[in-house]
C-alpha cells in the first residue's frame, strides 16, 4: 500500500498508480514484494523509512525506471496512468528495449 493510503486511509490515482509500481516488480522478478515481513512493520517501514522492495542484481532497464518512479514516496511526483501508459506503448514502439532489458534479468 501506498505511504499515504497507509497514514490517511484515502486511496487515489496515485495510490494506484503506487500498488502497479509494486506489482511491476513483483511481474519482473517473479517474487512477492516484502514476503514474511509482518504487515505492521511493513507500514512503518514503507512509511517512515521509504522501504520499496529490493532488485535482484542485474534487472535495469526502462521497466524498472517505471516501477520506480511509480513507487516514489511523494505522490505528486509519480507519474499518471495516462503518463505509464503512453511510456509503455512507446516501449513496445523499441522492442530492443525490452529484449535487452529481459535478457538482464534472466542472466
Amino acid at each position: 500500500m501506498a505511504p499515504e493510503l497507509l497514514m490517511q486511509g484515502r486511496a487515489s490515482k496515485a495510490s494506484d498508480v503506487y500498488s502497479y509500481g509494486i506489482l511491476l516488480w513483483e511481474l519482473l522478478t517473479g517474487r512477492r514484494a516484502f514476503a514474511g515481513l509482518p504487515a505492521p512493520l511493513l507500514c512503518i517501514k514503507v512509511v517512515q523509512d521509504h522501504w520499496r522492495p529490493a532488485w535482484p542484481q542485474g534487472v535495469a532497464g526502462p521497466l524498472r525506471a517505471l516501477a520506480e518512479a511509480c513507487w516514489s514516496p511523494s505522490a505528486g511526483a509519480r507519474p499518471t496512468f495516462d503518463e505509464v501508459t503512453s511510456y509503455l506503448e512507446t516501449l513496445m514502439q523499441q522492442p530492443d528495449l525490452l529484449t535487452s532489458s529481459r535478457a538482464r534479468m534472466t542472466s
